[in-house]
């Protein structure tokens, strides 16, 4: 992960864009409204913090583990709203779709 960690801005079009020439050219203007951006930027991420995204990341992926986290959802009381794209690259739609079928109860 450590020799990743340069390149992480480069990767952010493929993350967070469609391949197509659509999603492309929104990538592209995306990249430089952000090379634009000099004041109130956000600070970056540790690699503590990359490291410890990409275990909760396997994890999640782990459809075995999922049971804990479903229990977990059931039991907030305030609204939850899941969000995924549609052909994610970081986490699986499905996980997503799960979590939103699982967790769904009318707490009136």
């Amino acid at each position: 992960m450590t020799d990743a960690a340069p390149n992480l801005k480069n990767a952010r079009p493929y993350l967070f864009f469609s391949q197509t020439e659509h999603g492309k050219a929104a990538a592209a203007a995306f990249m430089v409204r952000t090379a634009e951006r000099k004041l109130d930027l956000d600070p970056g991420s540790s690699m503590q913090t990359m490291q410890a995204h990409n275990e909760a990341l396997a994890e999640f992926g782990a459809m075995a583990g999922h049971a804990e986290y479903m229990t977990r959802l059931q039991e907030l009381k305030q609204a939850t709203l899941v969000v995924n794209g549609g052909n994610d690259l970081m986490v699986d739609t499905i996980n997503s779709y799960e979590i939103s079928r699982s967790g769904t109860s009318d707490t009136g």
